[in-house]
């Protein structure tokens, strides 16, 4: 129940958020901008034995409103949206007598394996953009935070059977992980010229609350597209 209470709560504060910046758009359309980040995950300090594959990615969309200060080159952007992760490894995820998260090296044959998780994300950065060329590009940098809370996740396993028992391909999806952290947050980093940027994100908050992963930390970096 405090789950959906909160759910709500972000929920109605997005909608208050938005229709703020629906506002924005009337007076100043270029101060607002879909922002999509395509990232590679990783986890720092990761439990043992875990590998990381090359291919997680992961993929956020947020809506941010951009408030300037006065005439100066800085300003401040505030946002909402979603943020997904990929971290696709070599671990399976369970739990032991004792209610703590396990990491246990997969020893089948499988074509994929992850762990996947969406969070509502609420990004501030502080700004500085440069004056825009006569094509409307400019050098901007912006050092920010997020916070978000977790809205979903599971992990996705594809391959041969774990049991071992038999030599049959099988696909199995867990929802509600135990022990995963329902909140996210940390600083950002982005920096680029016109739409193109490079952009970061390091999680001060552990992706589990106990186990291995304790003391792990997210790492994401890659590129960001603005529109318009």
């Amino acid at each position: 129940m405090s789950k959906v209470i909160i759910l709500l709560a972000l929920f109605m504060n997005s909608i208050f958020v938005i229709a703020q910046e629906v506002d924005a758009i009337k007076d100043n359309a270029g101060n607002n901008q879909f922002v999509l980040d395509f990232t590679y995950d990783t986890w720092l300090d990761a439990p043992n034995n875990m590998k990381m594959k090359w291919n997680s990615f992961g993929f956020n969309f947020y809506l941010m409103n951009h408030v300037p200060f006065g005439e100066s080159n800085f300003g401040l952007g505030v946002g909402v949206g979603v943020g997904v992760s990929n971290i696709k490894n070599n671990m399976a995820v369970g739990k032991d007598t004792n209610e703590i998260t396990t990491f246990t090296e997969l020893t089948t044959e499988y074509e994929k394996n992850k762990i996947a998780t969406t969070y509502f994300d609420i990004p501030v950065e502080l700004r500085f953009r440069s004056q825009a060329n006569g094509q409307g590009k400019g050098f901007h940098v912006g050092l920010g935070f997020k916070a978000g809370y977790l809205i979903n996740n599971h992990t996705k396993y594809k391959g041969k059977d774990l049991t071992g028992l038999t030599n049959e391909d099988m696909k199995i999806k867990v929802f509600d992980l135990p022990n995963i952290n329902e909140w996210r947050y940390g600083p950002t980093f982005r920096i680029g010229y016109g739409k193109v940027n490079l952009v970061a994100y390091y999680a001060l908050s552990s992706p589990f609350l106990n186990g291995e992963a304790e003391a792990s930390r997210q790492l994401s970096a890659g590129l960001t597209m603005t529109l318009p």
